[in-house]
């Protein structure tokens, strides 16, 4: 029996010995940010981790969050006798990142952030005020789910975070793919939109962009 999934989120699946005949159809898939993490670890020497993982309030953006998350958390497990890793949920629509930040120092000189975008910058900017730059903390940012129109993550807004985030940017570390050119990518989508409707029929408005967020 074929099992067909539209998520990456439970990961169970892919194990293809147990489930051979299952497929996923999600956008990303977040197996190699596992692996190339552990191996920066152990190219380091790090035996040990704090991971914080934002809730964002259960927002649209919160599963795409815990996708970028899963697998380092599954790799970590599956290797607790190589690495200590301890998982600390917050939620940057409720609270800073302040009590996370200080739970984590208290485990390991080395996080792992999963949030995305602006929180992240409220996360670097939170770690300053908390004096971490001092230190020999760093914080690791995965960035791997990107979307067409999404801003690179960037120190510089224009507003009153930018002085402590420019500052904290240079303890961290950012895991992901090298970005994408969506203007380069726009042709391509079009020409994907326009081979579904001749298939199946017009579905969408003419101004539908196939990979909108």
């Amino acid at each position: 029996m074929l099992a067909v999934s539209c998520t990456a989120v439970d990961g169970s699946v892919r194990k293809k010995d147990r489930f051979p005949s299952s497929i996923s159809l999600a956008t990303a898939d977040s197996e190699p940010y596992g692996a190339a993490l552990l191996a920066l670890m152990r190219y380091y020497g790090w035996r040990s981790i704090a991971i914080i993982s934002d809730q964002l309030g259960g927002s649209t953006r919160a599963n795409r969050n815990v996708e970028q998350c899963r697998a380092p958390l599954e790799q970590l497990y599956e290797r607790r006798s190589e690495f200590e890793f301890h998982n600390i949920i917050t939620d940057s629509y409720k609270e800073s990142f302040t009590r996370a930040l200080i739970e984590a120092t208290n485990f390991s000189r080395i996080i792992l952030s999963c949030t995305l975008g602006e929180a992240q910058r409220r996360a670097m900017a939170d770690a300053f005020d908390l004096k971490m730059m001092t230190g020999d903390y760093i914080i690791i940012h995965l960035f791997e789910n990107e979307t067409p129109g999404e801003p690179p993550l960037s120190w510089q807004r224009n507003d009153d975070l930018d002085v402590k985030v420019r500052s904290a940017f240079q303890h961290l570390l950012v895991l992901g793919s090298p970005p994408i050119n969506w203007d380069e990518f726009e042709e391509t989508s079009r020409l994907m939109h326009q081979r579904r409707d001749n298939m199946f029929g017009p579905t969408t408005t003419p101004d539908e962009v196939l990979l909108s967020p």
